[in-house]
Parts: structure tokens; C-alpha cells; sequence
């Protein structure tokens, strides 16, 4: 191997280890993408069904008394 070609193996290799640096920070951003957009989810069910959250947030509490008293005002 003479040395312009050890120049470009080791360019290459370097190449190599970035991409693969790059694709594991991907990685960890489609984890931390993937852990929100089940918080959203979980959210968004507590939030169209109440009742079966174990504990409301006070807005969805306050949501479901303004609802009982417009019911209880008819």
C-alpha cells in the first residue's frame, strides 16, 4: 500500500467513525422523539377521557366542573 492510498484509508476511516458518532446521536434523538411523543399521547387520552386518568391535571378538573355546572344550570 503506498501512501497516497494509506492517506485515504485512513480519511476513510475517519469518515466511518463520524457517521457512525452521527448515526447513534440520531438514534438517541428518535429515543428521546419517540419517550415525548408517548407523554403526548398519554396527554392527549387523559385529556378526552378524564375518568380514566388516576389523577386529572386541575385544567381537566376545571374543564369537567364547568361542564357539570352548565349542565346543572339547563
Amino acid at each position: 500500500m503506498n501512501a497516497d492510498e494509506q492517506k485515504i484509508e485512513i480519511e476513510a476511516q475517519a469518515i466511518i467513525e463520524t457517521l457512525k458518532e452521527q448515526r447513534n446521536s440520531a438514534l438517541d434523538q428518535v429515543v428521546m422523539l419517540n419517550a415525548a411523543l408517548n407523554a403526548l399521547k398519554k396527554k392527549v387520552a387523559e385529556l378526552e377521557n378524564p375518568a380514566a386518568s388516576t389523577r386529572p391535571s386541575a385544567s381537566v378538573k376545571r374543564l369537567h366542573d364547568d361542564k357539570h355546572e352548565e349542565s346543572a344550570a339547563d
